[in-house]
C-alpha cells in the first residue's frame, strides 16, 4: 500500500483537492501490479461496466484489490515486537511503515510502543 501513502502525500504536496483529479492524477504513482490493475479496473470503467468517480471510490477499490484482510493484525503484532537494532533512522522508517497499516492505532499507544523499541 505504499503507492496510496505516496499518492495521498503527492496530492497534498502539489493541492490536489478536487476528487476527479485525483483520480486521473492517480496513475502516475501506481508500478508494477497496480498499474495493470489501473488499466483493467480503467477498461472496466470506459466500458461502463463501474465507476471510480471520486478518491474515496479510488481508495476502496484499491484497498480491495491489495490490502490483505488482515493486514493490520499482522502490522499490530510486527509493531508490538518491532525494536530498534540499528540506527535509529531505520527504526524511525521501519516504525513507521508499519503503523501506516494500522489505520485506528491510537497515538497515546503508538507513543508507547516506540519508545518500549527504542535501545536504552
Amino acid at each position: 500500500m505504499g503507492e496510496y501513502a505516496a499518492l495521498r502525500d503527492e496530492n497534498r504536496a502539489i493541492g490536489i483537492t478536487d476528487d476527479a483529479k485525483k483520480v486521473d492524477h492517480a496513475p502516475l504513482y501506481l508500478v508494477d501490479t497496480a498499474i495493470v490493475w489501473w488499466r483493467w479496473r480503467h477498461d472496466d470503467v470506459e466500458k461502463g461496466l463501474c465507476t471510480i468517480a471520486s478518491w474515496d471510490e479510488f481508495k476502496r477499490e484499491l484497498k480491495r484489490q491489495f490490502y490483505l484482510k488482515n493486514a493490520a493484525h499482522e502490522a499490530r503484532a510486527r509493531l508490538r515486537h518491532l525494536s530498534q537494532k540499528g540506527s535509529i533512522r531505520d527504526y524511525v522508517k521501519e516504525f513507521m511503515e508499519t503503523l501506516l497499516e494500522i489505520p485506528d492505532y491510537p497515538d497515546a499507544e503508538a507513543l508507547f510502543a516506540f519508545t518500549d523499541g527504542l535501545q536504552t
